[in-house]
């Protein structure tokens, strides 16, 4: 897959310039067109693992299901490469600011890797010299897919011993606006000086340095650094002798805010839950099934309606303390049913309606905002993710 992509690249820079630009266009439409359907089946895929790890496997069905999640998160991750490789390519690359917690990001990006880090006895661990800000306003999807990408390269090139990610604020290169900063150090494998000048160019480094992704596309820091120059960062490599490992880092403009009002972690989890009736909107048999198990694992009681126009059906005939919409479905689709529902009132008051896609384009999180949606819950993901996400409706 590897050398047909790079080949396929290689045969568009060829191209005039007006039959480039059609050709990237046909082509970013095409993957993104892919993506949306791979996206939905990951989705089915990785939820029925993570539910066969609950099941009581014996050792070696553990081992196996074990090995079937490595390899869909990593065909995840090829997958998102390439649909944020033809994004860059293409010049749609747009910046949405949402708040979000720093030190919380790192966990997230932990929880992706813990697994392989356990295999291969490495330690992953997070420090703040000065403590971060609870709140800041940035590009939360871009900036944590650069952590992934760095942290994934980490673990990958490490064999024994650790991978330490640090955080902090400081100001931007002209010394005023704030700035948010990783690092990410490691252990494993070194990389000279010369190496250092094609670190983040697609391809260049695939028969020079195995360092970088030898079993993937290449595209990883490539992407990491596109993304960090979008948000008007830096990304780079600090130098260091090659036996001591690698490290990483990359700091971007964000508005930090000074006031606390974000519930620590373990205060957040010990809130009182309660059982929500859930009515959930889906037309993939599969995603349906995933989905409705880890609601009912947790108590909850779950309504399903096939597509837009039954959810509609289903809000006039009774009440719902949550609504998980598809976004997009047959007959009317998750933006049209949720304007709808949006009309109607039960009790003076509104469900909180989540979208469901597996879509990737920029502009798919506003879009669904401007339809009445709460918040929205990218395909494929985890348990967790879910998990955490009904949560902030049970108090």
């Amino acid at each position: 897959m590897r050398h047909l992509f790079k080949g396929a690249l290689k045969e568009e820079l060829a191209l005039p310039h007006n039959d480039h630009a059609a050709s990237c266009s046909i082509d970013h439409e095409l993957v993104a067109t892919l993506s949306h359907e791979i996206r939905t089946s990951l989705y089915g895929l990785r939820g029925m693992i993570e539910q066969l790890k609950e099941s009581g496997l014996t050792e070696d069905q553990a081992r196996q299901v074990e090995m079937m999640d490595q390899s869909s998160s990593r065909l995840f991750g090829q997958l998102t490469d390439v649909l944020n490789y033809t994004r860059t390519e293409s010049g749609e690359l747009a910046l949405n600011s949402t708040i979000f917690n720093p030190a919380d990001l790192v966990d997230e990006v932990f929880q992706t890797f813990s697994a392989v880090a356990q295999q291969k006895k490495i330690e992953l661990y997070y420090s703040e010299e000065i403590p971060l800000p609870r709140k800041v306003k940035g590009d939360v999807v871009k900036i944590k897919q650069v952590l992934q990408n760095l942290v994934s390269n980490a673990v990958k090139f490490t064999s024994s011993g650790q991978v330490v990610v640090s955080a902090a604020m400081k100001k931007d290169k002209y010394g005023c606006d704030p700035c948010l900063g990783y690092e990410v150090s490691d252990t494993g494998v070194g990389i000279g000086a010369e190496e250092t000048k094609v670190l983040f160019e697609a391809y260049a480094h695939q028969e020079k340095n195995s360092r970088l992704n030898p079993d993937g596309m290449g595209l990883g820091l490539s992407i990491a650094k596109r993304f960090v120059d979008a948000m008007d960062g830096h990304i780079g490599i600090q130098p260091r002798p090659e036996s001591e490992g690698a490290l990483f880092y990359f700091w971007v403009p964000v508005k930090a805010f000074t006031e606390l009002q974000v519930l620590p972690k373990a205060a957040a989890e010990a809130v009182t839950r309660r059982s929500l009736r859930i009515l959930l909107v889906d037309d993939d048999p599969v995603s349906q099934y995933v989905t409705q198990n880890v609601l009912e694992t947790a108590g909850h009681t779950v309504c399903i309606a096939n597509d837009g126009l039954e959810a509609v059906r289903c809000y006039l005939r009774e009440s719902f303390d949550l609504i998980l919409m598809d976004v997009h479905m047959s007959e009317m689709d998750g933006l049209d049913a949720t304007r709808m529902i949006r009309k109607i009132q039960h009790g003076g008051g509104f469900a909180p309606v989540i979208g469901l896609t597996a879509e990737e384009k920029s502009h798919i999180y506003d879009t669904c905002l401007q339809a009445g949606m709460d918040n929205v819950l990218s395909k494929p993901f985890g348990m967790d993710q879910l998990d955490a996400m009904v949560a902030q409706h049970m108090t």
